[in-house]
């Protein structure tokens, strides 16, 4: 397998990713090619990779478009849907959604924040 040099790991005897990147720009940069940016790319308000897993924040609005872009890029499996009360933290709310993409191996976790009061579309639709 090939050495933890300049902060990556491998992931088998080809390929190594970043240790861990925080913020969208410097997620978007280092990880361009990764079929989740690629496919919700204009969406995405804020990213991290860490500890293998890929986490994209979006906007409350578009959750659904989203859950739409992440199916097509290959997202086949939503594997849950779980909520944080940040209290007293603001926004308050996380909304988690955690994917699967069976092909290629890769989950994606998206996430959306909410204040007190504020809602969220339903993902029903894209994923019955």
């Amino acid at each position: 397998m090939p050495e933890d040099t300049q902060n990556t790991r491998p992931i088998n005897d080809t390929v190594a990713t970043p240790k861990a990147i925080f913020g969208k720009d410097a997620v978007m940069e280092a990880m361009a090619d990764h079929i989740a940016i690629m496919g919700l790319g204009p969406l995405i308000v804020d990213a991290k990779w860490d500890r293998k897993e890929l986490t994209l924040t979006v906007a409350a609005g578009t959750v659904v478009n989203a859950a739409k872009a992440a199916k097509a890029a290959g997202y086949n499996f939503l594997e849950d849907v779980t909520a944080v009360d940040w209290y007293p933290t603001e926004p308050r709310f996380q909304i988690s959604y955690s994917m699967l993409s069976h092909s290629f191996r890769q989950r994606l976790r998206v996430i959306t924040r909410l204040n007190e009061g504020e809602q969220v579309a339903s993902i029903t639709g894209v994923w019955p």
